[in-house]
């Protein structure tokens, strides 16, 4: 009898993913998306957590507390984050591992592999968002910096007279 080959993963049938996505934003502190990663997709129950922090299970139970109000007042949304939401990731996918498997450093990358329409709606989306007068958060300036990484390269020299 011939083992079959496993097929492609499927979705995950329950809001586990979704649930992940929530906990782990970077809008909330290492300590505390950990805390309630544990808690909420692990199940772990709070006297553990508590233990795995080396801290009082009261404290912890304030940290989880806290992370679960932060999440609800930033209106953090209980989903998995589109691909299209980060264009400059997946316009890199390409250039970011070389034949081999090995991860390729920014400066060493290909730019000649890179998605160019991606770059190009990812240029655009941030320029909306820094025209918008609304100001930026922390996704939108990583973006911003990507933006800049992936634009044209300008030489070493330049680039250090554009920061000082």
């Amino acid at each position: 009898m011939h083992d079959a080959p496993p097929g492609p993963p499927g979705a995950i049938g329950d809001d586990r993913l979704r649930l992940i996505f929530t906990c782990c934003r970077p809008a909330l502190v290492v300590d505390s998306r950990v805390a309630l990663t544990l808690r909420m997709v692990g199940g772990l129950p709070l006297p553990e957590i508590a233990r795995a922090f080396l801290a009082r299970e009261d404290a912890m139970g304030r940290r989880i507390t806290h992370a679960k109000a932060k999440i609800k007042a930033a209106r953090i949304p209980y989903r998995v984050p589109a691909a299209e939401g980060l264009p400059f990731i997946e316009a890199r996918r390409t250039a970011r591992v070389s034949a081999s498997g090995e991860l390729v450093a920014l400066d060493e990358q290909d730019r000649g592999v890179r998605d160019a329409a991606l770059i190009g709606e990812g240029h655009r989306l941030v320029r909306e968002r820094l025209a918008s007068g609304v100001a930026p958060r922390r996704q939108q300036i990583l973006a911003a910096l990507d933006a800049v990484h992936l634009g044209p390269r300008l030489p070493r020299h330049r680039l250090a007279a554009d920061v000082n």
